[in-house]
């Protein structure tokens, strides 16, 4: 599954121009290790995507296991916030906060193609 999105991202990367990609594991306490160096197994992986400028942004963003999957890409996605409250990083801090609730508070795939 991660690869498809990550086949997705680079679509939308070719058809939009410039986007911005944000990618990381869930880390905490307890993750299975593996390697010499212990290198923690996150148990879940997420995605933010954005297009477009900070007066008209658009944003998709992913959460998923780290398992496979046959499921469409689209029944990962969830509001940023989501992802805020499980990492408590703020990802759009820059942004005022009207255009954060906008962006960050729901789902909307308008204006990506799938």
């Amino acid at each position: 599954i991660w690869n498809r999105l990550e086949m997705k991202t680079r679509y939308w990367a070719k058809k939009y121009g410039n986007i911005f990609v944000i990618t990381g594991g869930g880390l905490e306490n307890g993750l299975e290790e593996i390697g010499e160096e212990d290198v923690a197994v996150p148990d879940y992986f997420y995605k933010i995507i954005a297009k477009g400028t900070k007066d008209n942004i658009s944003v998709v963003a992913f959460l998923m296991k780290n398992k496979e999957s046959s499921s469409s890409i689209k029944q990962f996605l969830v509001p940023v916030d989501v992802i805020e409250k499980r990492t408590g990083i703020d990802f759009f801090k820059t942004l005022s906060k009207e255009k954060q609730k906008k962006i960050e508070g729901k789902v909307s795939t308008n204006g990506w193609k799938f």
